[in-house]
């Protein structure tokens, strides 16, 4: 048992004596359209307190007491010529509160989970400083190094209007790694400033892409290693 789960569809196989469960998490409560008339906010707006608040408007809670990075991070909203406040996702169609999140983990480094009780986290990579072996392993396809990340970028598209970061010693050494974040509307009003720490926290990261069965480790969350 981890956490509530809503259970959409459940099919038993007599002949092979299995059971399929499809279920959610209540990350499923962020899949619905953003409605900014449910939130009730004073701009400018830090950006830890922009989460709550969209966290809450949507059913969820925020675990998170500060990002560690960006946690001040400046929210703002303009107006149009009759005074109403165009925030950021005014225009664009057929965003959700779970398309929000997505760009909140990219401005301040992380992955965005639901966790074992039920509230939303914003989760940095975490060393589990724990270690697996074949015991625990039935199969395991090991693929070659992703990283280190040496190159972040920050970009408009289509039109590749592109501002980068380099670490120009691990780029020779390794060739480029590179972090793309694309049409993020939380940094994209001022991306000089965003692109340093969003760099320094994804800055030599890396990791071996496997694919594996294993006994139940069922302890483990996104964003673990080992």
């Amino acid at each position: 048992y981890y956490g509530s789960f809503l259970v959409t569809e459940l099919t038993v196989t007599k002949d092979t004596e299995t059971t399929s469960i499809v279920a959610y998490d209540k990350m499923v409560n962020a899949m619905i359209p953003y409605d900014k008339t449910k939130l009730n906010i004073e701009y400018p707006i830090s950006l830890i307190d922009y989460t709550r608040v969209l966290c809450d408007s949507c059913g969820l809670e925020l675990g998170n007491e500060s990002f560690s990075i960006m946690n001040d991070w400046q929210i703002t909203a303009t107006k149009d010529t009759d005074g109403n406040v165009v925030d950021l996702w005014e225009n664009i169609e057929g965003i959700t509160y779970r398309d929000i999140f997505v760009q909140i983990a990219q401005a301040t480094a992380t992955t965005c989970i639901i966790s074992a009780d039920d509230k939303v986290y914003f989760k940095s990579l975490t060393n589990t400083g724990e270690s697996l072996t074949y015991d625990n392993m039935f199969k395991l396809k090991l693929e070659a190094q992703y990283g280190p990340i040496n190159s972040v970028v920050l970009s408009r598209t289509p039109s590749e209007d592109n501002i980068f970061l380099q670490d120009e010693e691990s780029v020779q050494f390794y060739g480029v790694n590179e972090f793309k974040i694309e049409n993020n509307e939380i940094i994209d009003k001022d991306r000089e400033n965003a692109i340093t720490p969003i760099f320094n926290a994804l800055k030599g990261i890396s990791y071996y892409p496997f694919e594996t069965t294993t006994e139940g480790l069922g302890w483990y969350e996104i964003g673990d290693n080992f």
